[in-house]
């Protein structure tokens, strides 16, 4: 594996009464935040070769948005993702690591911030502070992990601090589906 895309689930309803946390679907401005990450990863060269995604349905929400744009992408279900712990989550990649270039998880907090923190400490890399103070729903951090030192962050991208215009300008034809 020479990069890890590690992609936090959009935004959530609240859970239902009668329904599990696994069952909480997307809020519409979640649909829209998952798409428009989802344009910023092709706009930049990020589609992965290999998805793994939490069970829950907004996970498996988020990837819908994304999807079509990167249709020659692997999409696994992992129930180990879910509500998985930092080690979990590494355990997951670390199975499937030799299988692709670039992994891309649909995941959960505090988990996908915890990995990112520790893989990028690990490196004394500066960003882990950064992540560190947040990782919000949508984000999408990019890592290297090809280099010599370590991991480092390549990219990180946010659609509530993504100025506006790259929502606007997105051109159909850009996906790689096209």
């Amino acid at each position: 594996m020479r990069r890890l895309i590690l992609f936090r689930h959009a935004k959530a309803a609240p859970r239902q009464p009668g329904a599990g946390d696994p069952d909480r679907a997307l809020t519409a401005s979640g649909r829209e935040d998952a798409a428009v990450s989802g344009r910023w990863m092709i706009r930049n060269g990020y589609a992965p070769d290999l998805v793994l995604i939490s069970p829950s349905l907004r996970t498996r929400e988020t990837w819908d948005g994304v999807k079509d744009l990167t249709p020659a992408s692997r999409a696994v279900l992992e129930d180990d993702l879910y509500d998985a712990s930092p080690e979990d989550i590494i355990a997951v990649i670390a199975r499937v690591a030799a299988e692709a270039e670039t992994v891309m998880v649909v995941a959960h907090n505090p988990g996908l911030q915890e990995v990112a923190v520790r893989l990028l400490s690990e490196a004394a890399s500066p960003d882990a502070d950064m992540i560190a103070t947040g990782f919000p729903t949508a984000t999408v951090a990019v890592l290297d992990m090809s280099a010599a030192t370590g991991p480092r962050l390549e990219n990180l991208f946010n659609p509530r601090y993504a100025p506006p215009p790259f929502v606007e300008t997105w051109d159909e034809s850009q996906g790689e589906g096209s």
